[in-house]
């Protein structure tokens, strides 16, 4: 098995987190293995604001109807695009947050990646321009947790078709 699957195998949606700051230069290896996510016709749509969480706490457990744990992060990253780079901003974002996520794994911090919210709610709080979209909240920090997580069989999932 390769280390990258293991990689994969072993990291989890992480929803309690220890008080401890994040490392800048950590946030900055994050941010770089986002950037190098594919895109379709190498639009590169995505623009990440990075939120240490102070002072919004409030806010974002009501913009995410209540998820508390939001609230507990010590960083909370906007996954946002320009639907006008790309017709596929959504999924161009989406490949360049796995990088995002099995990055902080391999630096040995946890993320949650967070689709259900009000985006217009989370525009407002961060004041974001209004041509930005805002797919998905990611919390990011030191887990103080080690989730289980199952998979189904492998012969489930995948299939080869035959003439």
């Amino acid at each position: 098995m390769s280390d990258l699957l293991d990689l994969i195998r072993s990291r989890r949606s992480i929803r309690k987190y220890k008080d401890k700051r994040v490392e800048r230069e950590k946030i900055h290896k994050i941010m770089e293995a986002a950037r190098w996510a594919p895109s379709s016709h190498n639009s590169q749509p995505w623009k990440f604001f990075v939120i240490e969480n102070k002072g919004k706490e409030e806010a974002l457990v009501e913009a995410t109807y209540g998820q508390e744990f939001v609230s507990e992060a010590p960083i909370i990253i906007l996954a946002c695009g320009d639907k006008m780079k790309s017709e596929y901003c959504s999924d161009d974002c989406s490949l360049a947050i796995e990088n995002l996520v099995l990055e902080a794994y391999s630096l040995g911090l946890g993320t949650c990646i967070i689709g259900y919210f009000d985006r217009e709610l989370v525009k407002s709080i961060f004041k974001l321009k209004k041509d930005m979209t805002v797919y998905y909240l990611i919390t990011l920090g030191y887990p103080d947790e080690k989730p289980k997580r199952d998979r189904k069989p492998l012969e489930e999932v995948y299939e080869f078709l035959e003439d």
